[in-house]
């Protein structure tokens, strides 16, 4: 499974991706205020992860239950 978008994808096969090697760790300092006025504003990060960590599992656990629907819809019709 694949979970890049096709327009993600058609990008890196046309080399327009603009990618960059070891992003991680430039402009940290810019990252940590960041973080740091995200807090100050009220953002909880460690709810919002939990949050997109949660939602990310059920999508994708909704994606595997509907990939075997139907391929036990197909594996009916072909038996």
């Amino acid at each position: 499974m694949n979970t890049l978008a096709p327009a993600s994808i058609d990008a890196l096969h046309k080399g327009d991706a603009n990618l960059e090697p070891d992003t991680v760790t430039k402009d940290v300092d810019a990252a940590d205020k960041v973080m740091a006025d995200l807090a100050a504003a009220g953002v909880d990060f460690d709810d919002v992860t939990a949050t997109l960590e949660r939602e990310g599992v059920e999508s994708f656990s909704g994606s595997f239950n509907d990939a075997l629907a139907t391929l036990e819809k197909r594996r009916a019709e072909v038996t």
